[in-house]
């Protein structure tokens, strides 16, 4: 995988040095308090900056969806191999797929983007799934220019008013998508449980599934 940038690219094992400077940047350590793997949180700023920042860059080329996957390298970096494969999400209906959201509360008008999770708190939204490491998500907050209500774009009601070929890049039923929670289960793990739950009558199991499966 590489990343366009003007007429160069930027291949994995650049895009790889990168994190890893990222990373070993003390104060950039220091500056944030979030669940999310170092190596996570330096290949989201890479991200940021070499695609979403960058005007000569067609974002759309380097996600799948709302999706961009750490690309596979030869590296002896501990930090950057960690995180091979893993998924990162950029939950921004607008820039992603075009579309304008209108305000579910008032109705009276579209919502306007005002910055996401990473870009003031240098945080990633988890969402937990059975099949491999959480998804870790940069999410846009939005507000109504006339009700002035702040609201996430990955919240259920958000997304269950959102078109379908839109909502399928996020990996989370709309009515488990709680707007109050800092974390979501995926729909591999709601899935499961809605199987385990009528049976085991607790969630020990699926608890058990999700540890085994962050490794």
């Amino acid at each position: 995988m590489t990343l366009s940038i003007g007429r160069e690219e930027v291949a994995a094992a650049n895009l790889c040095s990168s994190v890893t400077t990222t990373i070993k940047d003390l104060s950039c350590a220091k500056s944030h308090e979030s669940r999310a793997p170092a190596a996570m949180l330096g290949f989201a700023k890479v991200v940021m900056e070499k695609t979403m920042h960058d005007k000569q860059v067609d974002a759309s080329r380097h996600f799948d969806g709302l999706t961009i996957t750490v690309p596979h390298h030869a590296t002896k970096e501990p930090h950057c191999h960690s995180i091979i494969g893993q998924k990162l999400l950029h939950v921004d209906w607008k820039r992603m797929h075009g579309l304008d959201v209108a305000c579910p509360r008032c109705h009276q008008c579209c919502l306007v983007n005002d910055r996401t999770n990473f870009s003031k708190n240098k945080t990633l939204f988890p969402t937990f799934v059975v099949e491999g490491p959480p998804r870790w998500c940069m999410t846009v907050s939005m507000k109504c220019p006339s009700c002035r209500v702040r609201i996430n774009l990955n919240s259920g009601e958000v997304l269950s008013t959102s078109p379908g070929c839109a909502r399928l890049g996020y990996p989370v039923e709309p009515k488990h998508a709680m707007e109050n929670k800092n974390t979501h289960l995926g729909k591999s793990t709601t899935t499961a449980m809605d199987l385990l739950m009528p049976t085991c009558g607790d969630g020990d199991l699926i608890s058990r599934l999700l540890h085994n499966t962050i490794n």
